[in-house]
């Protein structure tokens, strides 16, 4: 009963939360600045803010950023079909 009935209603609800949950941890800074004390064990969201500090060239700032958004926009190209069949069925009842 719980694979045929309550599992494709909540399937939107599970890639929503799932596509949040990877959006939150992947644009971690605090926990990522503490933890990582060396250099080789920065993330990505840290090391883009390092390279703010070290005057590096804005070409070089803004392909870092690019490469920090190719995953999220991956992530919401996966689950978009998820975000619309939860937005259209909210407003159903029965």
């Amino acid at each position: 009963m719980y694979v045929s009935i309550v599992l494709p209603l909540i399937k939107p609800i599970l890639a929503t939360l799932g596509v949040f949950v990877f959006l939150w941890h992947w644009n971690d800074f605090l926990w990522p600045l503490i933890v990582g004390q060396s250099l080789d064990m920065r993330t990505l969201t840290t090391g883009i803010a390092s390279l703010q500090q070290e005057n590096v060239a804005l070409n070089m700032l803004l392909a870092g950023s690019v490469v920090a958004f190719v995953p999220i926009f991956m992530a919401y190209l996966i689950g978009q079909r998820y975000f619309q069949e939860g937005v259209a069925t909210t407003g159903i009842k029965g």
